[in-house]
């Protein structure tokens, strides 16, 4: 569990839960996203693995545009602000989102 206080707009922040052997990846995006929590709806977390077949997206964050990707499998991209949605790509299935709670300060 983090402080919410300590996260960096557009800085991601990995973890592995429930499943040991995916990694994740939590990041204030700095606007409103859905499914957002904190004071400004703004932290999100979602999967590393593309929802088309899967390949990693671990270093294919764009801060600017505050999406994922482009997949170097097959070039999809998600919009993280609006709960992963495809931007453009092969992918039929929005990027996986976790869902997360804050108790406090704390995430």
């Amino acid at each position: 569990m983090d402080q919410v206080s300590q996260l960096n707009e557009g800085e991601l922040v990995d973890f592995r839960y429930p499943l040991e052997e995916q990694t994740n990846f939590l990041v204030k995006l700095g606007v409103t996203a859905n499914g957002g929590v904190g004071a400004s709806s703004d932290i999100v977390a979602f999967s590393y693995l593309c929802s088309h077949m899967g390949c990693p997206l671990q270093g294919r964050y764009n801060k600017e545009h505050k999406m994922l990707g482009p997949c170097l499998c097959h070039y999809s991209r998600f919009d993280l602000s609006k709960g992963g949605i495809l931007i453009l790509g092969q992918a039929t299935r929005s990027l996986p989102q976790i869902v997360l709670e804050t108790r406090g300060y704390y995430i």
